[in-house]
């Protein structure tokens, strides 16, 4: 009988006691990095800024982003943005977001402009904006 009840305790130390780990995954962090780019002149052009994530989830994550005026201008300066949504796939860390920069040859100061983010879904938002400076040319 004692050998036993000692297999039935060896048994269970060995298989955790019948608990399966429902240790629930962690969110990721979404990072954002400001960033600064040339105004330039001519054709407009559109600048890739990156989005990612602090590690893999093994679920689609999402977040809500738009333009905001700084000292740059939407229309001016850049093309405003409203309201668009930035799907991770399961497993993905980085996306690229572009926005449109308008090239002039008008001597001004740099300028900048921000992307707002929101409503982020299986992640979590530490920072809620990211910073472009146009830095200019002419």
């Amino acid at each position: 009988m004692k050998k036993i009840l000692l297999s039935v305790v060896v048994l269970m130390v060995l298989t955790g006691c019948g608990k399966k780990n429902d240790d629930p995954e962690t969110l990721p962090e979404i990072r954002l990095t400001d960033v600064s780019v040339t105004e330039g002149t001519g054709t407009n052009e559109a600048v890739a800024i990156k989005v990612s994530l602090s590690k893999t989830y093994s679920a689609q994550v999402s977040v809500n982003w738009s333009t905001t005026e700084g000292t740059a201008k939407g229309g001016d300066d850049y093309i405003a943005i409203n309201s668009q949504v930035l799907n991770f796939a399961p497993g993905e860390t980085e996306k690229t977001i572009a926005v449109t920069v308008v090239r002039d040859d008008i001597r001004e100061g740099d300028e900048f402009f921000t992307i707002q983010f929101s409503k982020p879904m299986n992640a979590l938002l530490l920072g809620d904006k990211l910073r472009v400076t146009l830095t200019n040319d002419d």
